[in-house]
């Protein structure tokens, strides 16, 4: 299209305006309003357009295309962005959000309307960590993966862990922490069975209840961690160990299928004493250091006796009542005032009185 001259444009104008008054006649005022609001609209923009061309039209067909050519230009979004730091913030301008790259590692933090950080995501050379807290940063959860070792840990408002449940190798565990951080319960199932510790102020292990190859057993330690007494069930019979300062089984009770007895140890740990309950009565041993027995006190049914034995555990002398049965059957007993002696090869060597 050509260049119009500005006479052209207002004989188009003055057109419309008498179109405009017919229409006026015709309708009611407030229409009629809203009309001639209309025209000085599209006079007023007529004239900015000339204005703005400086008295030419352009193409309609130019300014579609100049319209449509900042879409068609439009870079396309880069692959990669590279920076320091992103903070997002909400409506009033506060960080809700940041990913940084801290000394550690990279972390992406979750913070609430006040500014704490109630939800943070870390990696560092020991592994990732995703720890969760309350307001100003107290009572967290923190669940970690470091050094192969998951990990879930719950901290109280002071900010010390006080549980904390693990996975180390094949066995899980549960660790629970007195106000100081200190460990003071540990219940885990190992291959060998499930175990339940208690620590004491010091750090040690003051009692552990466990339960080996289907066996329970109870320990109770010192302040220095040494096992100090311990129950369990053992493959015959219940049995009570007690141990010294340096944790040496000192004394010993057990009841099993034949009876009860109860073992005296030395600083060694070698029996050295025992008592028993069989089925013919009771009987105190004593022992050498080679757990050799030397000396026998019992009370059997045919009556009391002693008897005293040598080094390779051979009986030389008996004082008592004593009942033998000679390979015929036939049964002898001898009374309480007897004395027997038997040689290094178990021969009798002498014997008075003689049986009754």
């Amino acid at each position: 299209m050509g260049a119009v001259n500005v006479q052209t444009i207002l004989d188009r104008l003055a057109a419309a305006e008498a179109l405009a008054r017919k229409l006026e006649r015709r309708l009611q005022t407030w229409v009629a309003l809203t009309l001639s609001g209309g025209v000085l609209a599209t006079v007023a923009l007529a004239l900015w357009i000339l204005l703005a061309t400086g008295g030419e039209v352009e193409d309609t067909t130019v300014t579609e295309e100049r319209l449509a050519a900042p879409e068609a230009k439009a870079a396309s979004p880069p692959d990669v962005v590279t920076a320091r730091a992103f903070v997002v913030v909400d409506d009033k301008g506060k960080p809700r959000a940041e990913l940084t790259v801290r000394e550690y590692g990279p972390a992406l933090a979750l913070l609430d309307a006040a500014g704490w950080r109630r939800a943070m995501l870390s990696v560092d050379e020991r592994g990732p960590v995703l720890f969760l807290s309350d307001v100003e940063e107290a009572n967290a959860a923190m669940l970690s993966v470091c050094e192969h070792r998951p990990a879930l840990a719950l901290f109280d408002a002071g900010g010390v862990r006080r549980a904390e449940v693990a996975v180390l190798g094949d066995v899980p565990s549960l660790r629970l922490y007195d106000a100081a951080g200190k460990a003071g319960a540990e219940l885990d199932a190992g291959e060998s069975g499930p175990a339940l510790q208690l620590y004491g102020a010091a750090g040690k292990t003051g009692a552990e209840l466990s339960v080996l190859a289907d066996r329970p057993y109870l320990l109770f330690a010192d302040a220095a961690g040494k096992t100090r007494a311990g129950v369990g069930l053992a493959e015959d019979g219940p049995a009570l160990q007690l141990c010294d300062a340096v944790g040496v089984p000192r004394a010993e009770l057990h009841v099993h299928a034949d009876g009860a007895r109860m073992r005296i140890f030395d600083a060694a740990g070698k029996a050295r004493a025992g008592v028993g309950m069989t089925e013919d009565g009771p009987v105190l041993g004593l022992y050498d250091a080679r757990g050799k027995t030397r000396a026998a006190l019992g009370a059997g049914e045919a009556g009391p006796f002693l008897s005293l034995y040598d080094a390779a555990g051979g009986r030389r002398a008996t004082v008592g009542a004593e009942e033998s049965v000679a390979p015929d059957g036939r049964q002898t007993i001898y009374p309480e005032s007897t004395v027997t002696l038997w040689g290094a090869d178990g021969n009798l060597l002498w014997q008075s009185p003689r049986s009754r």
